[in-house]
């Protein structure tokens, strides 16, 4: 019994011998020859292209040469583990994660340990192409002036990429295209990669706001009758996009001065600014009585400037037609300056003492006048040596104040000139008061006797035709605010 226990002991160690050889030579390690990465069809994995936020299992790409190849260490590494990492799963499988977009490829290495066997590939991490592509709406609410350049930082152009990933494209990735400098209907055009949109600018003509005086001229002060000088005068012009250009092809009007100008308008473009000046007349007087004095010793042209507020109880006036005079008044600004003549007399006689001139004038203007039992301003005609002929005489801003014995404006021909009418007369009344008395038949703001070929302008004064007494009058027209009587 002993015996067989130790036989069958001696056939198990035997067998047991046998196993352990049997098992060595299935042991046998063999080492790889080569690793690379392929595709299921057997060519080369050389480069992925994965979403943000996609992986994709790489360890079924990893081909080890032979296949049978044993006993050897894989070494798994990524180049930028910040933009792609790798990962094994539960079930030992290798994968790679996409965790931000990519401007580089990042390079994924698998190494045999030990060797210098590997096998490399490329990952690209984008969002695909776009298959939309917009620009926002805001750009087109800011307003541009022509001329401005188009400002890129207001810019923001959206895509819709093929991950589904909707984002505001960065400015330096896109091509733009656009006017430089902008203009009225200017089209902003995008294009990032091969994907291309466009808008209509909001782009408005750059207007000018206003008008600035920079510096003002030399010269800024003149005589009625004189023309404005603009030299060393800078102007400027505010436009409506902030822009301050100086100008120089601005215009103004080149008409002499008269009593009634205190300023020049500048004017470019529709727009005006307004320069202050100082207007005098050749001659200024504060005395009444001084007054027939500058009229005889004023040079033709001139002008005679009345100061003072009150004349009382003078004598009249003569104003020769050679003289082609302008005699005014204080402005209304400054109050009236006003003149009384003594009982009987006229304040103003207009003489004819040059009947061989043409085109002879004389403007009164802003005066207060007062007389009694004879009309206020009338032609004269003991020192005239002829009738008015070919005379422009204009009123202007005058105050009339005349009993029922008298008139504002009498012009009557004599009848010792031959031919004993006045002829081409002109006469222009504007923005005049008449102190009318209703009551009284012989109450005349205007008595014109033996006219001819003349006319008669009044502009926004007091009176109607039934105030004006016309006798033996041919061809007289008169107008009273634009409309012919």
């Amino acid at each position: 019994m002993k015996k067989n226990k130790i036989f069958i002991l001696s056939l198990m160690i035997t067998f047991c011998c046998l196993c352990s050889i049997m098992l060595f030579a299935c042991g046998k390690v063999i080492n790889p020859t080569a690793i690379s990465f392929e595709k299921a069809d057997g060519t080369p994995l050389t480069e992925i292209t994965l979403y943000k936020g996609g992986y994709s299992y790489i360890g079924q790409y990893l081909k080890i040469t032979p296949y049978d190849a044993n006993g050897y260490t894989l070494q798994w590494s990524t180049s930028d583990s910040k933009k792609v990492e790798l990962a094994i799963t539960k079930t030992q499988d290798v994968k790679v994660n996409a965790l931000d977009y990519t401007t580089e490829p990042v390079i994924i290495s698998c190494k045999i340990k030990d060797t210098s066997l590997q096998a490399t590939f490329k990952v690209n991490v984008t969002d695909g192409s776009p298959f939309s592509l917009y620009i926002d709406q805001t750009v087109s609410t800011v307003v541009y002036y022509e001329g401005q350049e188009f400002n890129k930082d207001v810019l923001i152009v959206w895509g819709q990429f093929e991950s589904g990933e909707e984002k505001i494209i960065d400015i330096d990735d896109l091509e733009i295209e656009v006017d430089s400098p902008l203009k009225v209907g200017s089209i902003l055009k995008v294009k990032y990669k091969n994907f291309e949109t466009q808008i209509k600018l909001n782009v408005v003509k750059d207007e000018i706001a206003s008008l600035n005086i920079d510096q003002k001229p030399t010269v800024t002060s003149y005589k009625i009758g004189e023309v404005f000088n603009p030299e060393g005068m800078i102007v400027s012009a505010n436009y409506l996009s902030g822009a301050n250009k100086v100008i120089e092809d601005y215009t103004f009007s080149d008409q002499a001065f008269s009593y009634d100008d205190d300023s020049i308008t500048i004017s470019y473009q529709g727009k005006s600014v307004s320069l202050p000046l100082n207007i005098t007349a050749d001659t200024t007087i504060t005395s009444y009585s001084a007054l027939q004095e500058a009229i005889d010793n004023a040079e033709e042209g001139e002008s005679i400037m009345i100061g003072g507020n009150e004349h009382v109880n003078v004598g009249t006036i003569y104003i020769p037609i050679s003289k082609n005079l302008t005699i005014y008044g204080k402005t209304l600004a400054e109050g009236f300056t006003n003149i009384t003549a003594s009982a009987g007399q006229s304040v103003f006689k207009i003489v004819c003492d040059s009947p061989s001139i043409r085109g002879n004038s004389l403007t009164i203007a802003n005066l207060s006048l007062s007389s009694s039992e004879a009309s206020i301003i009338s032609f004269d005609d003991e020192k005239s040596i002829g009738n008015l002929n070919n005379f422009n005489l204009t009123l202007d801003n005058i105050s009339f104040d005349y009993d029922s014995n008298s008139n504002g404006l009498e012009l009557a021909a004599s009848s010792k000139f031959s031919p004993a009418q006045i002829m081409n007369l002109s006469i222009k009344i504007k923005d005049c008061d008449f102190s009318l008395d209703e009551e009284s038949e012989n109450d005349n703001a205007i008595y014109l006797l033996t006219l001819s070929s003349s006319s008669l302008n009044i502009e926004t004064c007091n009176i109607t035709l039934d105030d004006i007494k016309t006798e033996s009058c041919n061809e007289l027209e008169i107008i009273i605010d634009g409309i012919k009587n």
